[in-house]
């Protein structure tokens, strides 16, 4: 990144996403932990809202570090005993009682529209949620993050379809396909929805 194009609540916004990503949890965890909520949360990673120090200090504590320490890309987070009481609290309670975002994924349709974009790629090819959440129609990318993405392919609805390579490109996590036959299992559930969908859609001009 140039000096030109440097934004540092950019890369603020996406040390909270890797963060996200890494201990599993949500927007509105970290949002309970911050005292505010998901909404909130989600404008200060789509940078719709002024991050400010104050704020910045304040997430960064969260994840046991100081906002230098937490905004820079090179600092490597914490593992989960070294966070502080209240956080280790939240993640627990994320791992036992899973993911909470179905409801909103299902009525964005997100899988669906995850599974398109997947279907199109080759079984080489490797690629990051960012790069997914780019090729989402307007409309459902307007309202869902790229973290969003991540969870369905590490806990969610897509898990058994990819699988994370174990490298980053900067700091998003690139994921492949977990085999061909794999690949194929998936589009065969896609296009049972993609069925399952037209029918939803005639029946209700019907």
């Amino acid at each position: 990144m140039t000096k030109e194009n440097y934004n540092p609540d950019k890369e603020f916004a996406d040390r909270i996403v890797e963060a996200l990503t890494f201990y599993h949890l949500e927007e509105a965890d970290l949002g309970k932990l911050i005292n505010t909520n998901a909404t909130d949360v989600r404008k200060i990673i789509s940078l719709q809202t002024t991050l400010g120090l104050k704020r910045a200090n304040k997430i960064s504590s969260v994840f046991g570090m100081k906002y230098h320490q937490f905004g820079n890309p090179r600092t490597k987070l914490h593992p989960k005993e070294k966070l502080p009481a209240s956080t280790i609290a939240i993640i627990d309670a994320r791992s036992e009682n899973g993911p909470s975002s179905n409801i909103i994924d299902t009525e964005l349709d997100l899988p669906l529209h995850t599974m398109k974009i997947l279907r199109d790629l080759k079984i080489t090819d490797e690629f990051t949620p960012t790069d997914i959440h780019e090729k989402l129609p307007d409309e459902v990318k307007s309202k869902a993050e790229a973290n969003r993405i991540t969870v369905l392919f590490k806990t969610g609805s897509l898990r058994n379809y990819v699988i994370y390579t174990n490298r980053k490109q900067g700091t998003k996590h690139i994921y492949k396909f977990v085999s061909e036959e794999s690949k194929k299992i998936m589009e065969e559930l896609l296009i049972k929805l993609e069925k399952k969908k037209k029918e939803l859609n005639k029946d209700q001009i019907i």
